[in-house]
C-alpha cells in the first residue's frame, strides 16, 4: 500500500505512490493497444555500509493475479530509480510498467539485491 516501507537486501524500500494511468511526459512511449501504462513512486534507503546500485530494470516488476509478470518499461526514464547509492543515503524516482486494460489486483515486487528473496507492495 502507498505509504509503506518494507525492507529487502541492503535497502529500505518506500511506495511514495501508485499512479494510474502514467502518462510518459517526454512523449516518447505510449503503450499498445489493449494496455495502458502505470507507475510506481519509490524511494530506495540504503541501510548498508557500502554503497549500492539500484536498476530499475533489473529489480522491480509488476505481477498480476494470475502471475504475469510485467518488466518495467522505459517511459518516464528522466525520473527513474537508477545508479548507485552511498551508504546511508537514499534516491527516488518512478518506475513505470505497461499493463493490460481493465487488470486489477497488480502486486510491485522489489529486490533489494539479485539475490535476495524480495518485497512486495499491494497496489490496485
Amino acid at each position: 500500500m502507498v505509504g509503506e516501507t518494507a525492507h529487502t537486501g541492503d535497502f529500505d524500500v518506500t511506495l511514495n505512490e501508485f499512479i494510474e494511468p502514467f502518462e510518459d511526459s517526454s512523449g516518447f512511449f505510449s503503450a499498445q493497444p489493449g494496455n495502458h501504462l502505470v507507475a510506481v513512486d519509490v524511494t530506495m534507503h540504503n541501510t548498508d555500509k557500502d554503497s549500492h546500485t539500484v536498476s530499475s530494470l533489473a529489480q522491480f516488476t509488476v505481477v498480476d493475479p494470475q502471475s504475469r509478470s510485467y518488466q518495467a518499461s522505459f517511459a518516464g526514464n528522466q525520473n527513474r530509480v537508477d545508479g548507485t547509492v552511498a551508504a546511508g543515503d537514499q534516491i527516488r524516482g518512478v518506475v513505470s510498467f505497461e499493463v493490460p486494460d481493465g487488470i486489477t489486483g497488480l502486486v510491485l515486487k522489489v529486490k533489494g539485491d539479485f539475490t535476495s528473496g524480495g518485497t512486495s507492495f499491494q497496489l490496485s
